[in-house]
């Protein structure tokens, strides 16, 4: 019987697909559980250093299960995977509906990577409910407060392009059958970067999104000390110059 969250490690990276295609893998209490402990494994295994999420079937996520809703409640662990997060960076692939909860787990993620066939939307005012997985908090701080007001307040989606447009998709692929590989790539990449630097660059950026330029330096100044003691930026210098992959001291 296969699971509801399949896992794969390739190439420092840990692969997390959403397996209830057959429920547009909308989240239950096992996979919301399920999804939690990947972040756990992915940020204690000293081998792994960044996170891919994607998905089976035609359908991203289509939120929160209702159906298990209505007899169990929320998924409690659909609320800790967007509060959690990761301290290595996680990269979503998107085809289809990313609804509801599904956009809220993209919105946790720090890069999304999008097929033409992908569409966000928040359309919980229309069943009775908010957006409370983090999307009212996230998306206006992705995409501006007009575009989000109008997504929120009206639920309606919006498609691949428009996201792209606004800063919600990082990169938008020409053919879904790219998608995957586009996906894993872009995680590669972070894979092969000082672990140090990646891990301290995103929670700056993290960090850095309610505070002033002028305060800035001073929430910097620690990361900064960090990196100048560890022997990664020394190595990264001497990789460069002799023309040669880094080969990071830091995990």
């Amino acid at each position: 019987m296969s699971s509801v969250l399949e896992l794969e490690v390739i190439d420092h990276c840990l692969v997390m697909t959403l397996n209830r295609p057959e429920r547009r893998n909308a989240v239950n209490a096992e996979l919301g559980n399920l999804l939690v402990a990947a972040l756990e494994r992915l940020d204690e295994d000293r081998g792994l250093r960044a996170g891919v999420l994607v998905a089976n079937g035609p359908t991203f996520c289509a939120g929160m299960d209702l159906k298990d809703f209505m007899t169990s409640g929320p998924p409690r662990g659909l609320f800790k995977f967007v509060r959690r997060g990761s301290a290595k960076p996680l990269v979503a692939g998107i085809a289809g509906q990313a609804y509801a909860g599904g956009l809220e787990i993209a919105l946790a993620c720090d890069v999304v990577i999008a097929s033409p066939t992908a569409s966000f939307g928040l359309p919980e005012v229309g069943r009775g409910l908010i957006a409370g997985a983090g999307g009212i908090y996230r998306l206006p701080r992705k995409v501006g407060e007009g575009l989000a007001n109008l997504m929120v307040l009206t639920g309606q989606p919006i498609d691949a392009q428009e996201a792209y447009r606004s800063g919600l998709v990082s990169v938008l692929v020409d053919d879904e059958a790219d998608l995957y590989g586009r996906t894993l790539a872009v995680a590669k990449r972070m894979a092969e970067m000082s672990p140090l630097a990646v891990r301290s660059s995103k929670r700056l950026l993290e960090l850095g999104r309610d505070v002033s330029f002028s305060d800035y330096w001073d929430l910097q100044r620690p990361f900064m000390n960090e990196i100048g003691a560890a022997p990664d930026a020394m190595e990264g210098a001497r990789a460069f110059v002799e023309r040669r992959p880094a080969v990071w001291q830091t995990d």
